[in-house]
């Protein structure tokens, strides 16, 4: 069996790649590079590993989601444009999704959600959401390298962008202009600003980090009337109707909000809302 630093040694960078399980051998002299039997690591090192692969898979896959939900609402200029560009778009990813970009096409620019692909990349989304996501077998985060060492690698795996391509798909196969232009007007609600930087963790930030008081969040968020409800909510006051996480309604269209919006909603925010729909049952 591999020894039981497997888990050290993948963290720090010497696995190239995980699903590979390529290491460095320990000699200064020959800096050779060779190839581990999966089965030879023990099954408690290789759960380690895969649990850091899961965790932060799905933590980079929401944040590419979001960034390329904010550039593409950037490309919105009008309701009549819209079906237009949501239908380009949607082909744009199919074509890509499907493989049917011409092998001959060395890089591939994106019109809506500034990325470039070169071939390589191109043929290995097309295989990995063939193989994998099309047939429902899409929960493998094996690719992601050490969040640590190979960030790098994690960034232009094509497996990445193919889960980014499908989620994009999926988000703009039920996207509607009224419902945005629905959730645009409960932004602008004074409870609402309350209710959206406690989703995004500002205020809690600005608490801890800032030191700053429920008044002082008030003010920068210029709805100092709505500090009780920042105070209540801070102290989670399990009877108060100024809590917001007291308010099913409200939270689950904060959540729409920033889901359409692409604003990363905090874990805190998720378990107080999740707790809530559980009792409302």
């Amino acid at each position: 069996m591999a020894g039981s630093n497997t888990y050290k040694k993948w963290y720090e960078g010497k696995f190239v790649f995980p699903q590979t399980y390529v290491v460095e051998t320990d000699s200064p002299i020959t800096k050779q590079v060779v190839s581990i039997d999966v089965n030879q690591i023990h099954f408690t090192e290789l759960d380690k590993i895969k649990a850091v692969q899961l965790d932060e898979g799905v933590h980079v896959r929401a944040s590419r989601l979001n960034l390329a939900k904010k550039s593409f609402l950037r490309r919105l200029r009008s309701k009549v444009s819209l079906k237009r560009i949501v239908d380009d778009a949607l082909h744009e990813l199919e074509v890509i999704l499907e493989g049917r970009i011409s092998k001959r096409t060395a890089h591939f620019f994106s019109k809506y959600f500034e990325y470039q692909l070169n071939q390589q990349q191109l043929t290995g989304i097309a295989e990995f959401y063939s193989e994998a996501i099309a047939i429902g077998d899409d929960d493998n985060y094996d690719f992601i390298a050490s969040p640590k060492a190979l960030d790098e690698s994690n960034q232009y795996a094509p497996q990445g962008y193919a889960y980014l391509l499908y989620d994009l798909h999926t988000w703009l196969s039920e996207f509607s202009l009224d419902e945005l232009d629905r959730l645009e007007k409960f932004s602008q609600r004074k409870i609402s600003k309350v209710a959206i930087h406690f989703a995004d963790g500002s205020i809690e930030k600005w608490v801890k980090e800032e030191k700053m008081s429920s008044h002082d969040c008030a003010r920068k968020l210029s709805v100092p009337t709505m500090r009780p409800y920042i105070s209540q909510t801070l102290s989670n006051s399990t009877e108060s109707d100024k809590n917001v996480y007291n308010n099913l309604k409200l939270m689950s269209k904060t959540i729409k909000y920033c889901e359409l919006k692409g604003i990363e909603v905090v874990k805190p925010f998720k378990s107080h809302f999740e707790k809530l729909k559980s009792l409302s049952k």
